[in-house]
């Protein structure tokens, strides 16, 4: 009861008793404005005001998830190598704070719009590389920065491109931005963002990314010379394959989880939310890949994204044990 009261969305009663306790001749906030403002005007801003006040809310109320904007921000950075006319821009923004559904609207990608991507004090923006858009996008920071009270921190911000050996187009979004001209991988709430293969990762993030093969076999290698030992620098003899270790005790096994089998879980996870739930993601992948088929008739292929591609691996394990069952009859598919 406690934590739903915590997580629940504030009501205009409990948000007119909170502007009203302030007194009226405060300090003025980041807004320069006073508390009497607040309360002379309250019937002009209340509504508007309530809403900023659920937006800040969305970023950390139930359902709003890290892992689903990892993965859309690692689908959308995969589009960033696709031809055209002016190149396509990242732009990692450094602010002391920023919040979900600040209502910027640039990037079209015949689905759902998406021109950012924000959880608690992480900020990605997407653009093309166009001088025009690139403005346009810097004068509505600009405008948020009045707004907000926040301001950006250009110096430690940052903006990543797909073209690295064009001087004169960098040269001219620096300018433009006023950001540093950053490589790929870039780190978005803790995890790394990639173009193309990746080289390694960090344990935590197998649940937004699919390490490549190598790495399973490089980290297999290393717990198994770990777990029989060394006898004069040399690896002793491996009594059992690290497969066969991976089994359950009462199987025969030594207990160890496997990496893969980990994975593969968490990608099953992924595959299932997909199928079941309703979700910014999910509208993304199904304009992008689903256009004319069901995702269940979809095939991989070399040209989709390595999260579309994991989760085309992983549909053929998981579709024989998802069934239907009828209840109401309010879903059309």
């Amino acid at each position: 009861m406690d934590n739903a009261g915590l997580t629940a969305i504030p009501s205009m009663e409990e948000l007119k008793a909170v502007v009203f306790s302030m007194s009226p001749s405060s300090a003025p906030g980041p807004d320069g404005l006073f508390g009497k403002f607040y309360h002379s005007c309250w019937d002009i801003i209340k509504d508007d005001l309530l809403l900023m006040i659920n937006d800040f809310f969305a970023g950390f109320i139930k359902g709003s998830s890290i892992t689903e904007n990892i993965m859309m921000t690692q689908n959308m950075v995969h589009n960033i190598t696709k031809p055209s006319t002016n190149g396509n821009v990242v732009l990692k923004v450094d602010m002391p704070k920023a919040y979900d559904r600040v209502p910027w609207e640039y990037l079209y990608s015949n689905g759902p719009v998406i021109s950012h991507l924000c959880y608690a004090d992480d900020t990605i923006l997407f653009s093309s590389a166009e001088p025009e858009s690139l403005k346009i996008m810097m004068e509505k920071m600009e405008t948020y920065e009045k707004t907000s009270g926040q301001l950006v921190n250009k110096a430690k911000s940052g903006f990543y491109v797909n073209f690295q050996d064009d001087d004169i187009r960098i040269n001219r979004i620096k300018q433009i931005t006023g950001y540093n001209h950053c490589h790929f991988s870039v780190q978005y709430l803790g995890c790394p963002i990639y173009i193309g293969r990746k080289k390694a990762i960090p344990l935590h993030t197998l649940s937004v990314l699919h390490p490549p093969k190598a790495t399973f076999s490089q980290i297999k290698k290393i717990i198994s010379n770990f777990f029989w030992g060394m006898d004069d620098n040399k690896n002793k003899k491996h009594w059992m394959v690290w497969k066969d270790m991976c089994f359950p005790i009462e199987e025969g096994g030594a207990g160890f989880r496997s990496l893969k089998d980990t994975c593969n879980a968490f990608s099953a996870k992924i595959w299932w939310k997909f199928r079941t739930k309703k979700s910014l993601i999910k509208d993304f992948l199904e304009a992008k890949y689903c256009k004319r088929f069901h995702p269940v008739a979809i095939r991989k292929a070399q040209c989709q994204s390595q999260f579309w591609r994991r989760m085309m691996d992983i549909k053929e394990k998981v579709e024989p044990y998802i069934s239907w069952s009828l209840v109401r009859g309010e879903i059309s598919f």
